[in-house]
């Protein structure tokens, strides 16, 4: 059986469906190609800030377009998305970063304040 990566599946199907609308989040609409060009353009983004296959990255995204970029990157550069509830805070959400053994966060800017109040030391991306 032939196994296919990430970023040949992506690859694939913007080369079949191009301009197809891929999907529409929250007003924003995605074609198949710029789905293609925004996974590649994360996994670029992580890879240049040193994030290797097998890194855990915590997503501390609400249900967002940059939701499906930041997972189709990390899987297009092999990296594990590690999704965290949004409504975490205080201890919850310092137990959550400490247990996914984070190598990389990244957080929407109204929630990244949070990563102070839960004693949070490290950068938000």
């Amino acid at each position: 059986m032939h196994r296919m990566t990430m970023a040949g599946l992506v690859d694939a199907a913007a080369a079949h469906h191009g301009e197809r609308t891929f999907l529409t989040v929250d007003g924003t609409e995605r074609t198949y190609a710029r789905t293609r060009e925004a996974a590649a353009t994360m996994a670029g983004a992580l890879a240049a800030r040193g994030c290797r296959p097998g890194d855990r990255v915590a997503a501390l995204l609400s249900n967002r377009v940059e939701l499906v970029d930041l997972v189709l990157g990390c899987a297009w550069l092999g990296a594990v998305v590690v999704p965290l509830n949004t409504a975490l805070r205080g201890r919850l959400l310092r137990h959550a970063l400490d247990v996914s053994k984070l190598r990389f966060l990244y957080a929407e800017e109204e929630l990244a304040g949070r990563m102070g109040e839960a004693g949070y030391a490290g950068r938000c991306g």
